[in-house]
C-alpha cells in the first residue's frame, strides 16, 4: 500500500499521534503527532506478541490490541504494517473503523487502455534508467525522473499515479488521463532522461545505450 496514506491517520479526531512499523523488519516507517519516543519498539513488540498469542491459541488473528497505561495505545495490523495510535477518550472499536476508512486506497486504474499505455511507457523509461545508470548510482537517475515528474506535472495528475520501487517507476493507474495526455507526458519524461544522459555520458555513449534499449524492446515484442 502507499505509505503516504499513513499521514491521514493524524487527521482522525481523537488521535494524538501515531507510529507505523514494518511487521517483518520492526523498523519505523512513519510517525506523527504526540507519541512516546520508543513508539517503534512498543508497536513492534505488542503487534508481534499479539500474533504469537493468536497462533498459540489457534485463532485466525487479533484485530486490535489496546494498551491502557500513561498513554492509551491502540495497535492494529494493516497489510504488512503494525499501526500504533495514541488516543484520547474514544472507543477503540470506532477508532479502528476510522483508521481502516482513512487507509482505503482509491482505485486509480482508470481507462484500461490508457493504463496499458502508461505501463508500456514506464517500461521504456525503466530500461533507459537501467542503461544510463550502469556503472553509476541508480538512485541519482531515478531521483532525476521523480523530480522532473513533480516539477512538470502542473495539474498533479501524474504524481499520484506513479510510484517508485527498486529504482524503477511503477504506474498505479491512469485515472483521469487521456491517451494523448499519458503519451505526451511520459514522452517528455523519456526525452528529459535522454537529454540528461547526453550531458552526463556524452552524445556517443548515450546514443549507444539508447540503442541497447531499442534492441531490448524489439526483442520482447
Amino acid at each position: 500500500m502507499n505509505v503516504e496514506l499513513f499521514k491521514k491517520i493524524k487527521e482522525i479526531e481523537g488521535i494524538e499521534g501515531y507510529g507505523v512499523v514494518d511487521a517483518e523488519e520492526g523498523n519505523l516507517i512513519d510517525r506523527g503527532g504526540i507519541i512516546p519516543g520508543n513508539i517503534d519498539e512498543l508497536v513492534a513488540f505488542f503487534g508481534s506478541a499479539g500474533e504469537v498469542i493468536a497462533n498459540a491459541l489457534n485463532l485466525s488473528g487479533i484485530e486490535r490490541i489496546v494498551g491502557l497505561g500513561r498513554e492509551k495505545l491502540l495497535i492494529v495490523k494493516k497489510d504488512k504494517y503494525y499501526i500504533g495510535v495514541v488516543f484520547e477518550d474514544v472507543s477503540p472499536q470506532e477508532l479502528h473503523k476510522k483508521i481502516e476508512e482513512a487507509l482505503k486506497e482509491e482505485d486509480l486504474t482508470g481507462d484500461p487502455k490508457v493504463f496499458a499505455l502508461m505501463k508500456g511507457k514506464a517500461r521504456q523509461i525503466n530500461l533507459l534508467l537501467e542503461e544510463f545508470s550502469r556503472g553509476g548510482n541508480p538512485e541519482e537517475w531515478v531521483n532525476f525522473v521523480v523530480s522532473f515528474i513533480r516539477e512538470n506535472d502542473k495539474e498533479g495528475k501524474f504524481v499520484r499515479l506513479i510510484d517508485v520501487k527498486d529504482n524503477k517507476i511503477i504506474p498505479k493507474g491512469a485515472l483521469g488521463l487521456t491517451q494523448e495526455e499519458a503519451n505526451t507526458f511520459m514522452k517528455q519524461v523519456a526525452d528529459a532522461l535522454i537529454k540528461r544522459a547526453v550531458a552526463a555520458l556524452g552524445k556517443d555513449e548515450a546514443k549507444a545505450r539508447v540503442h541497447n534499449v531499442i534492441q531490448k524492446l524489439g526483442a520482447k515484442k
